[in-house]
């Protein structure tokens, strides 16, 4: 039979409807293929989640690495280039192409990137894994081994870049992924207009110490 109605009580649906019990009326019932399809698919990612959700303690080593690997060396370089030059007898023949590193040094640098991170790191990690963008596990297996792969080719080649900025573009780059819709345009204007002022102020300071200290 065709059609709905009623016979006494009882009701029927046509073929490939269910009945919602709320409303009284027919609706169309999702076949069970599609339906097993459908929980088999969301299965599928929440295991791929759960699995990149284990890599990603990889990634974020190598990450760790690489920045450690690029932004102590930026710190590093010039302060052993300066300790150079005061410890030198001949302070012109320490202006030289490659200027040796202390193992002091180093260790200064590896001690003050951990304070930092422990200290205002939280406030960067947070901005980035949470404010650009929705990260899930996968998302951020992406960015993290992208950007870490790109900061330890750059140290490698001797370019000195901002692991910040390079894992920023990472995050990014999964948001475009997804579309425009999915960044957040103000954290992205900050992060930009943030990146704009930080060289001519980092240039003014030193110009203020250098001429407060010569005089």
């Amino acid at each position: 039979m065709t059609g709905w109605g009623t016979c006494g009580t009882r009701r029927w649906a046509p073929s490939g409807t269910g009945w919602n019990i709320s409303t009284g009326t027919p609706q169309p019932s999702t076949p069970k293929s599609a339906q097993s399809r459908d929980d088999t698919t969301r299965t599928e990612l929440r295991f791929a989640e759960r699995v990149f959700g284990a890599l990603q303690v990889l990634t974020a080593c190598s990450m760790a690495f690489a920045h450690g690997s690029n932004d102590v060396g930026n710190a590093t370089g010039p302060f052993a280039a300066v300790v150079s030059i005061a410890t030198a007898s001949d302070k012109l023949a320490a202006f030289t192409d490659k200027t040796p590193v202390p193992l002091w040094v180093l260790v200064i640098g590896g001690v003050g990137i951990s304070v930092g991170l422990a200290t205002y790191g939280w406030r960067v990690m947070q901005t980035i894994g949470t404010k650009i963008t929705d990260l899930t596990p996968t998302r951020g297996f992406a960015a993290e081994f992208a950007a870490s792969t790109t900061i330890v080719v750059a140290s490698r080649l001797g370019l000195p870049v901002s692991p910040t900025h390079t894992i920023v573009g990472g995050v990014m780059g999964g948001g475009f992924a997804r579309g425009l819709a999915s960044l957040n345009p103000k954290v992205l204007r900050d992060i930009a207009i943030a990146w704009l002022i930080e060289i001519p102020a980092a240039a003014l300071f030193t110009m203020v110490i250098f001429y407060t200290r010569e005089g």
